[in-house]
């Protein structure tokens, strides 16, 4: 089967499929299901907001659509509720790993990581009273993994490193310079912007 070319025009028809199917436009919720069409859509039109764009399409409008509806979900939960969910997965052996509760557990996740409840990962596991670091370092079998402990500190080091020259940290920009330390960030801390908000946070508080 001949590989499929992409086009500027396939791009844009891509894109308004997507849209017509109810997809999440939004450049993160995107980015691990379609990869080849953010990358395409970079390379054609220098941002996935500019493809989005010249689809036809209103990105900001999408975004804060998108935004209403997490919002709305995220409200349905609490303090008390969140950090009663966490000790439950704790108490049942659950690996607390960001990307993996993102997984298995989204709207935990989202209304963990919400400005209205923690801000970031870290923060409500910490609540919970459940050391960070160790979750990150071990698997659920109790099994250090070096990969994991090595590249959660080189990505928040790389991280600070960029905001300290005061490169763009966009998840934009980072996908089409970065691509492997936003597939990384995303692996290990369960978003971009969790793992941004948790190597600045460290930073600001050293």
């Amino acid at each position: 089967m001949p590989k499929r070319v992409w086009t500027a025009e396939r791009v844009v028809e891509e894109i308004q499929q997507l849209e017509k199917s109810g997809v999440d436009l939004r450049h993160g919720s995107v980015q691990d299901e379609h990869k080849r069409l953010v990358s395409a859509a970079i390379r054609y039109f220098g941002s996935w907001r500019a493809a989005v764009e010249a689809s036809g399409l209103d990105y900001e409008k999408l975004r804060q659509s998108s935004e209403e509806q997490r919002l709305q979900k995220i409200g349905k939960w609490s303090e008390e509720r969140i950090l009663a969910e966490i000790k439950d997965l704790k108490d049942k052996g659950d690996d607390l790993r960001a990307v993996m509760v993102k997984n298995k557990y989204p709207a935990l996740f989202s209304a963990a990581v919400s400005p209205r409840y923690f801000g970031n990962w870290r923060k409500a596991l910490t609540a919970a009273g459940v050391d960070y670091d160790t979750v990150l370092s071990r698997s659920p079998r109790g099994r250090p993994k070096r990969t994991d402990v090595w590249h959660a500190g080189l990505i928040l080091q790389k991280i600070r490193e960029m905001h300290a020259k005061g490169q763009s940290l966009e998840s934009e920009a980072i996908s089409s310079h970065y691509p492997r330390l936003l597939r990384l960030a995303t692996m290990r801390f369960g978003s971009w912007h969790s793992a941004v908000d948790e190597a600045l946070s460290k930073d600001n508080s050293a």
